[in-house]
């Protein structure tokens, strides 16, 4: 999981702490690690699919 995370935020060019901040923040009423789990899997699936339009709807929210 810390890899992906790392691996993400690469990416993003941003940091855990930020990322995982946003993750918490637009959580439901999981736990924060389940919802960073879901995060990181719908990552990857976006970008297998070509779309990426959750990440990039994040990265937009980080960077602003």
């Amino acid at each position: 999981m810390w890899e992906a995370l790392q691996e993400i935020v690469r990416q993003q060019e941003t940091n855990i702490n930020q990322l995982v901040t946003e993750i918490d923040r637009r959580r439901n009423s999981s736990s924060l690690t389940a919802a960073i789990r879901v995060y990181i899997v719908d990552f990857y699936r976006s970008a297998a699919a070509g779309q990426g339009d959750r990440a990039a709807d994040l990265r937009v929210t980080l960077t602003s």
